[in-house]
């Protein structure tokens, strides 16, 4: 027979002990999957670090400024008649990311600007990459009309190639204006003399 006043108590002692045991055996998994996880987490976050570092590296290598190019807009001559109201030519010039403008000259179909601009020449835009897009490898001069009442219209541009270009060698001429409404040689586009 149990001896008196003890006797389950071996039992529940044992069934406590399992329970406690159980619980350290959990907290050791929760502990070694959270390692695991954290450990595999770090690796990744190593690993995306590594990425974002060569992705940079390489963007700089690209982004790297390697020269300025000094542009001129003198003129435009034979610019269209707009049909509805003057004709208020602006220049925009750009090359890249850069973007610049020549002042609005109010009813003119002639109009002389004669401003000088100085741009970036990113190392990205004198070879053939994926991002050697058009507007990376051209300079390209816009005319376009100025409207007061609705939104500018586009005259017309004139795309010259970077790689046409020659360190310390200015090249200045008129070009005629390409359109994108234009239907043939009848149409009167006018030109623009850009010295670059």
């Amino acid at each position: 027979p149990p001896p008196p006043g003890g006797g389950g108590g071996g039992g529940a002692r044992v069934v406590l002990e399992v329970i406690t045991l159980i619980g350290l055996v959990a907290r050791l998994l929760f502990l070694y999957i959270h390692y695991v996880l954290w450990t595999m987490t770090q690796d990744d976050v190593h690993r995306e670090s590594l990425r974002i570092q060569d992705n940079m590296a390489q963007h700089k290598e690209e982004a790297m400024v390697v020269g300025t190019l000094t542009v001129k807009v003198s003129r435009a001559r034979d610019l269209p008649h707009s049909k509805t109201d003057t004709t208020d030519p602006y220049a925009e010039i750009t090359c890249g990311e850069e973007k610049l403008y020549c002042k609005t000259l109010f009813d003119q179909l002639n109009p002389v600007w004669d401003e000088e601009f100085c741009l970036y020449v990113q190392s990205c835009q004198l070879v053939h990459t994926e991002r050697s897009t058009e507007r990376f490898a051209n300079l390209k001069v816009s005319i376009i009309d100025a409207d007061r009442l609705s939104s500018d219209d586009l005259v017309g541009h004139v795309s010259i190639p970077l790689s046409s270009l020659q360190s310390g060698v200015a090249q200045a001429g008129w070009h005629r204006l390409q359109s994108p409404t234009a239907a043939g040689d009848a149409y009167q586009q006018g030109q623009v003399h850009v010295s670059a």
